[in-house]
């Protein structure tokens, strides 16, 4: 259980950055914090529905970061 409670944290972090941070400025996302948006994306979608676990606006608000960071930075 520590393990699911440490993984949600740390998406709950990533979460935090996306809701509150101007993302308009995706160009000023590093690397690493795509990564953890990605892992964070995947958790909680894995993680949905388990034991009455509902986080879908999270969810969406992490979508939503992930295709404004592909817009800038993706070109293929």
């Amino acid at each position: 259980m520590k393990s699911w409670d440490t993984l949600d944290s740390a998406c709950n972090m990533v979460v935090d950055v996306t809701r509150y941070r101007k993302l308009d400025h995706v160009d000023m996302m590093p690397i690493c914090c795509y990564y953890n948006l990605r892992i964070s994306i995947e958790h909680l979608q894995n993680r949905k529905g388990l034991d009455g676990f509902e986080q879908s606006g999270d969810i969406k608000c992490l979508l939503d970061s992930e295709k404004r960071y592909r817009r800038r930075w993706c070109f293929s």
